[in-house]
């Protein structure tokens, strides 16, 4: 059984794939999924080369939750890191991940994770990964 949380994941990552492929189109799309799996840095995300993907996924979180991510909260980018990972897991199983995965939806964040909450917040304020 899923949690809500596991569920919420789902949810923002298919969201997220939703509000992609209608942004960029089939050709593009299909594209980041190749360049995605010819990746070797787990931290770059080729649908940037085509769109602001951060946006794609603060229009997730809309979308599914109802209101925009807040980055100062570190749930929300736990969630939204979650849910990336998700979708790139789903969509080019041979690349590695921006973080491990956790052991336990509710096991405390490690200093992986802390890291990653800090790029996504730099990100979100205007920098890029």
């Amino acid at each position: 059984m899923m949690t809500e949380n596991k569920l919420r994941i789902v949810a923002l990552a298919e969201a997220f794939d939703r509000l992609l492929r209608t942004e960029i189109g089939k050709t593009k799309y299909r594209e980041v999924l190749a360049r995605n799996a010819a990746e070797p840095d787990a931290g770059i995300c080729h649908s940037h080369d085509f769109c602001d993907a951060n946006m794609m996924m603060d229009g997730a979180f809309r979308v599914v939750l109802q209101r925009g991510p807040d980055i100062d909260d570190d749930a929300d980018l736990t969630l939204w890191t979650d849910a990336w990972n998700l979708w790139v897991e789903q969509t080019a199983p041979t690349r590695g991940r921006v973080q491990p995965p956790p052991t336990s939806l509710s096991t405390p964040a490690d200093d992986a994770s802390a890291s990653e909450r800090d790029r996504v917040r730099a990100i979100k304020r205007g920098g890029r990964s």
